[in-house]
């Protein structure tokens, strides 16, 4: 009788990576000229509210996505595999991406975990 078909689970930001998505996101978008200068206090001011546990959903993603308004799927996908070749993918722990392969090539489900918005995190998975 076959062995039942295995299934893993991974945290993307800190576990997969040494790297906050939505904070280099962010970042990056600041970098571009696409989110103002002063957004730059903001993401502390959210990440801490988010590490303290008392994070406000509403208020952070309004303040995360306000830049998906106005642009087209294509347009954001572009975006986001940007930031990822330039921001996230060198930050791949190699251990967990060879962790990762090898659960996939035996044919397990790997199932990626985040907090972060699918499409901030599709490049990641």
């Amino acid at each position: 009788m076959p062995s039942p078909a295995s299934i893993h689970f991974w945290d993307m930001d800190d576990t997969v990576m040494e790297n906050d998505s939505d904070v280099s996101w962010k970042r990056f978008l600041i970098g571009r000229g696409l989110a103002p200068d002063s957004d730059l206090e903001k993401i502390d001011y959210f990440l801490d509210r988010y590490q303290q546990g008392i994070l406000e959903p509403d208020v952070f993603l309004d303040f995360q996505l306000r830049e998906f308004a106005g642009r087209t799927v294509p347009e954001m996908d572009a975006l986001a595999d940007e930031h990822f070749e330039e921001c996230v993918e060198s930050q791949i722990y190699p251990a967990a991406a060879a962790m990762i392969k090898e659960q996939l090539d035996t044919g397990a489900t790997v199932c990626l975990l985040t907090a972060t918005n699918h499409v901030i995190a599709r490049p990641t998975a």
